[in-house]
C-alpha cells in the first residue's frame, strides 16, 4: 500500500532568515535574497508534484500556501498597493498559477534579478490545491512594503497579542482576489487564528472572548466568499493547542486548547468549546 502524504510549505518561513541580516544590508539586497529563495522553493515543490504524479511517491494533495493580506492600506505612493501585492502575493501565486513572475518586482531588481528559466517555470506551475494562511491584512505606508505584518498601528483597529490588526474583511477580499485574478480551484484555508493574553481562571476556564469573536468574524467572511462562488473546500483554525511559535517561543498563545507548560496539562478554552459546536453543526447561527 502506498503512503499518502501532504506536501505543504509556507515559503516566507523559508526565506525569513534574510530579515535577520545586519541593518546595513539594503532592502534591495533582501528583496534579491527573498526572490531567489522563493524561485528555488517553487521549483522544489514542482518537482515533488511531478514525482508524485509519476508514481514514484504518492502525494495525497500537494499544495502551496499563499500569504494573506491584500487590500487594507494607507496610501502615500500611487502604486504602493499594487507593488506590495506583487512582492507579497504575486511573487508566489503568478509562477504556480500563471507560469510567470510579476514584472513589477523584476523591474525593481533590474540586473540583480535571479535567472528565471522557462523549464523552471514549467516545473513550478504544478498545483493540486491552493492553501491560504491568513491572519491579518497588512497596513501599508511608503517605508513598509515588505512581507511582514507590521506597524504602523491605526487607532480604529483592534490588535492581537502579536501586534497584528484584526481584519476579517481582508480574508474575504483575499479569497475573492484568488478567484477573480487567478481562477483558483480547490482552495483550503490552511491557517487562520489569533493570539491573545489568555488567563487560566481558578475554575479551570479560559474565557477568551476576543478569540471567539475573531473566529466567528472570519468564518462569516469565509461563508460570504463561498456564497460568492469562491471554491473553498476546507478551513483549518490555527491552532489546536498552544505551542512553540518559531522565533516567538512559547509566549504567543494561538491555541483553542490551553497548554500549561509547567505541568503539561491541557484545558479547552471557551473558543475551543465554541469551535466544537460550529464543526459539529457544520455552521453557525447569525444574529
Amino acid at each position: 500500500m502506498k503512503t499518502r502524504t501532504l506536501t505543504a510549505l509556507a515559503p516566507l518561513v523559508v526565506v525569513a532568515a534574510a530579515a535577520v541580516l545586519p541593518l546595513l544590508v539594503t532592502d534591495r539586497f533582501l528583496l534579491k535574497v527573498f526572490t531567489f529563495a522563493g524561485i528555488n522553493v517553487l521549483v522544489v515543490i514542482g518537482l515533488a508534484l511531478l514525482f508524485g504524479h509519476a508514481g514514484q511517491v504518492s502525494l495525497g494533495h500537494a499544495g502551496f500556501f499563499a500569504i494573506g493580506g491584500y487590500a487594507s492600506a494607507v496610501l502615500t505612493t500611487a502604486n504602493l498597493i499594487e507593488y506590495a501585492h506583487a512582492e507579497n502575493n504575486r511573487i508566489f501565486l503568478d509562477p504556480i498559477l500563471k507560469g510567470t513572475y510579476p514584472q513589477l518586482v523584476l523591474d525593481r531588481l533590474g540586473g540583480e534579478a535571479p535567472e528565471i528559466r522557462d523549464e523552471d517555470l514549467k516545473i513550478a506551475n504544478q498545483v493540486d490545491f491552493l492553501g491560504v494562511q491568513y491572519y491579518a491584512d497588512k497596513i501599508l505606508h511608503s517605508k513598509n512594503i515588505h512581507w511582514g505584518i507590521g506597524s504602523p498601528r491605526v487607532p480604529f483597529f483592534e490588535y492581537t497579542e502579536m501586534g497584528w490588526p484584526v481584519t476579517p474583511l481582508g480574508l474575504y477580499e483575499h479569497l475573492i482576489m484568488l478567484k477573480t485574478e487567478y481562477e483558483a480551484k480547490d482552495i483550503f484555508i490552511t491557517e487562520n487564528g489569533s493570539a491573545w493574553q489568555d488567563v487560566l481562571d481558578p475554575d479551570g476556564r479560559i474565557r477568551d472572548e476576543k478569540r471567539q469573536k475573531y473566529l466567528v468574524d472570519h468564518l462569516l467572511q469565509v461563508h460570504r466568499a463561498i456564497e460568492d462562488g469562491v471554491p473553498i473546500k476546507g478551513y483549518f483554525a490555527w491552532s489546536f493547542m498552544d505551542n512553540f511559535e518559531w522565533a516567538y517561543g512559547y509566549r504567543p498563545r494561538f491555541g483553542l486548547v490551553y497548554t500549561e507548560y509547567a505541568s503539561q496539562k491541557r484545558y479547552i478554552k471557551d473558543s475551543g468549546l465554541l469551535y466544537h459546536d460550529i464543526i459539529t453543526a457544520n455552521g453557525l447561527e447569525i444574529g
